[in-house]
């Protein structure tokens, strides 16, 4: 939830504001006004007192704001854009799987397309090969 004398909204990557899920940018009182010796960084970061943070949040009917995953995560395949935690959060519901990261892999067609790393269950490993 936001506190007092913190102003919060997420946005698209046009940069409209969308009301339940986007980029979590702010502002306050408190927001840095750059990085050090980072001129190319402070502009990327902060526009017009507005701290863009890079983190994709999801706000819910009561107000809350809840972790999504990284904007710098996403990577395009075949022109969908593909954020690796939630394929990573599908792969997880499968009873199998133990622990799981999904990366982008170069394809010469689709640019890029995800790849899953996935460590069995070991009640999962010794089911293999059985009917």
């Amino acid at each position: 939830m936001p506190i007092p004398d913190i102003e919060l909204k997420l946005i698209n990557s046009d940069g409209s504001e969308n009301p339940t899920v986007g980029e979590l940018v702010f502002r306050s009182p408190y927001v840095c006004l750059g990085y050090f010796n980072q001129p190319e960084a402070s502009r990327e970061k902060v526009r017009d007192g507005w701290l863009y943070t890079g983190d994709i949040f999801e706000k819910s009917e009561d107000g809350f704001y809840s972790f999504r995953n990284r904007k710098d995560d996403m990577f395009s395949c075949g022109g969908e854009n593909v954020y690796p935690k939630e394929v990573e959060d599908i792969l997880f519901t499968h009873p199998g799987v133990a622990n799981v990261v999904v990366v982008p892999v170069a394809d010469a067609v689709k640019g890029f397309v995800p790849a899953a790393l996935i460590i069995l269950h070991k009640e999962a490993k010794s089911q293999r090969g059985r009917s």
